[in-house]
């Protein structure tokens, strides 16, 4: 038997004793094979575009429709975000600080200057000097009988001290008053009693000092305190 391939009526060829399809009959299969795969393909591809397709869209409403809804939102937060006007400020005034009133100091007591002619800067002791202890007046006995004021001398405590003689007055008073604003600033004083040719007259010291160093330094505080002139002399038995 003899193998080879026959030629149907139809145009296709007979298989041989292998079975396989040879000739015009083999291209016609595998023709027609191709064409029955076309449209599957076709549809295959169609459907890979509508899914192309449809990602595309997903993606692109996935991009812009948030900026679509956030639109809204970013215009209403641009207006409260706007600054208003600054308000016009009135000029202030401001005053300058006041410099605080000293209070005035007091003024120093009026103190009785002494009588003119009555401060003796010679040193001279030619006077009869009784010396008082400004002690008080005794109790009177009787209203119609007054008793004299006491006068006592000076022991001998006041030899070899220093005194500061601040002045003689005709008027006891103004003595007296002298002699309490001295002790007054914290320092001892006494007054004394001075009868001569022109009258009779209070003399008022400062002291005594221990040595005259000390005496002067009293005396021209006195006399920056008082505006007195003042002298220092040595303290007699």
């Amino acid at each position: 038997m003899r193998s080879g391939v026959r030629i149907l009526p139809d145009g296709l060829g007979s298989t041989g004793l292998a079975g396989v399809v040879t000739g015009p009959g083999l291209i016609k299969a595998v023709t027609l094979a191709q064409n029955q795969r076309q449209p599957r393909r076709r549809d295959l591809d169609g459907f890979k575009q509508r899914i192309i397709g449809a990602l595309i869209i997903v993606s692109l409403a996935v991009i812009f429709l948030p900026m679509l809804f956030d639109e809204p939102h970013q215009a209403r937060r641009e207006q409260t975000l706007e600054v208003p006007p600054e308000p016009e400020m009135e000029p202030v005034e401001v005053e300058q600080p006041r410099e605080p009133e000293m209070p005035e100091s007091e003024e120093a007591p009026e103190i009785p200057t002494a009588d003119e002619g009555e401060v003796e800067r010679d040193g001279a002791r030619d006077e009869k000097i009784t010396a008082t202890r400004d002690e008080p007046e005794p109790d009177r006995v009787s209203e119609a009988e007054p008793t004299p004021e006491v006068e006592q001398e000076e022991s001998g405590a006041l030899r070899g001290a220093w005194l500061v003689r601040l002045g003689s007055f005709s008027n006891r008073d103004n003595a007296l008053k002298l002699r309490d604003s001295v002790r007054d600033q914290g320092m001892d004083a006494h007054s004394e009693t001075v009868e001569n040719d022109k009258g009779t007259f209070t003399r008022v010291f400062a002291g005594p000092f221990v040595d005259e160093q000390k005496a002067v330094s009293a005396m021209e505080q006195l006399e920056s305190e008082f505006n007195l002139e003042a002298m220092v002399v040595e303290g007699e038995e």
